[in-house]
């Protein structure tokens, strides 16, 4: 289900879609975990660039990507980055911890059927006047 507020209200309204089990579209929770990821790293930035070392936050500003990107896609340069980032913890780890967690939601798991017939015989069966 899409998480816009018209969706949510219509599984929710009283009898109607009374069997209705609400799940939200990966892509949608992937995209706030993201969203949350970025905000935490910003303000992380931002505490940086008042500290009397202001190459701290020139070094962290790098870190946007590694923390964005798949691991697997990540530069030599990047996943260094990222080990730091571990190694260090704190509300930043934890928040892209989390991020991690619901990003296999993005990744298709579903594949195609070879035929009309082996897709509609794995489909969940139901009654239209139920």
């Amino acid at each position: 289900m899409d998480m816009g507020p018209a969706f949510d209200k219509s599984a929710r309204k009283p009898g109607h879609a009374t069997n209705a089990v609400i799940c939200y579209d990966p892509f949608h929770v992937v995209a706030l975990g993201t969203a949350a990821l970025e905000k935490v790293r910003r303000q992380v930035w931002q505490e940086l660039r008042h500290l009397p070392d202001k190459d701290a936050a020139r070094r962290f500003k790098g870190a946007r990507w590694a923390l964005l990107k798949n691991p697997g896609d990540l530069t030599d340069q990047q996943a260094v980055t990222l080990r730091k980032l571990k190694r260090k913890g704190g509300e930043l780890w934890r928040a892209y911890a989390l991020k991690r967690r619901y990003a296999p939601c993005s990744t298709p798991t579903w594949t195609k059927p070879t035929s009309r017939s082996s897709w509609t015989g794995s489909a969940p069966k139901h009654n239209a006047a139920a």
